[in-house]
């Protein structure tokens, strides 16, 4: 999904697994940026193939190679990048938004270690070949009770020491409460732009 406002800005938005934004409707999502950043061009995507994006974006691209040459492509003529997503589709916000050099990233609860079958299976190693090339701000939030390893705090924590990457601890990282108190709202609105 494409929202044109015709600017030099840009938010592109990765969803999850279960198509959702971190249990914010994926159409529930669109309306929160697009009501905070009316002036700017959003990108949403879905990961139809359940793999971190690494098999592409139906449609558009059949693997990592692939989705970064189709992302530039559609990027060239924007000036400020955001890259976001939460948990599969934070990995695809950092994965992407290092290959390509965005502005800013920001990631909930994203997975930064996969099994080794996936091409980029750990992304501390791609912002390590990175990291001195790279203009890239990264803005991780995590949670540190989440009992599911694909949420742990591990994942943050794996990369929170490199140039760039700044982390956010929360006790439990829960999207529509945050919606719902504003947290969500000032989070975005502190990192894009």
């Amino acid at each position: 999904m494409f929202i044109n406002k015709n600017s030099k800005k840009v938010i592109v938005c990765f969803a999850g697994h279960s198509h959702q934004f971190g249990l914010i409707e994926k159409f529930e999502f669109v309306k929160i940026l697009d009501f905070l950043f009316e002036d700017c061009d959003k990108y949403f995507f879905t990961d139809q193939n359940r793999e971190f994006y690494h098999l592409g974006i139906k449609g558009f691209s059949t693997d990592v190679e692939s989705t970064a040459a189709y992302l530039k492509s559609i990027l060239s003529n924007y000036n400020n990048i955001t890259f976001m997503g939460v948990s599969a589709g934070g990995h695809a916000a950092i994965l992407y938004g290092c290959i390509l050099n965005v502005d800013k990233v920001i990631a909930f609860i994203p997975q930064t270690i996969l099994h080794e079958n996936y091409s980029h299976n750990n992304l501390r190693d791609l912002l390590l070949q990175n990291n001195l090339e790279n203009k890239t701000h990264h803005y991780l939030y995590g949670s540190l009770n989440d009992p599911d390893p694909l949420h742990s705090i591990s994942h943050i924590e794996n990369i929170e020491d490199l140039n760039g990457v700044e982390c956010f601890k929360y006790p439990h990282i829960n999207l529509p409460t945050m919606k719902q108190n504003g947290e969500l709202n000032d989070i975005l609105r502190k990192h894009i732009y």
